[in-house]
């Protein structure tokens, strides 16, 4: 297994320390989002997310820990969706939307939109 220098908890705790600034954070909260949505679709549910569970390294690599509460999603619920996930695929559905809204295209247009942000 990979050493992972710190966890987010201590990052946050060192504060002036740590010389994090506002594009360590956005990387670090977008690799922690991706993180939990690779769980996610692998029907996997951490349960105890906070920041002493979320190692990173000095390139701002995020990697979960601590899987001792975490759950795996029954079959019957595996690919059914809720909530705004299921709202949006069946108005993309609907509109005819699936071909324009792939998602590399919504990859690239969120790339562009922080990049704009910067």
């Amino acid at each position: 297994m990979e050493h992972f220098g710190t966890s987010l908890k201590n990052l946050l705790d060192m504060k002036e320390k740590s010389q994090l600034n506002e594009n360590h954070m956005q990387v670090i909260l977008y690799n922690s989002l991706q993180a939990m949505k690779f769980l996610h679709s692998a029907n996997i549910i951490h349960r105890d997310i906070k920041p002493s569970n979320i190692l990173v390294n000095e390139n701002c690599h995020v990697k979960i820990c601590d899987f001792g509460l975490s759950r795996s999603l029954p079959e019957s619920c595996v690919g059914k969706g809720s909530g705004n996930s299921k709202r949006i695929r069946d108005a993309m559905l609907r509109f005819n939307l699936s071909d324009k809204y792939t998602e590399e295209n919504i990859r690239g247009q969120i790339h562009q939109k922080v990049k704009k942000n910067k």
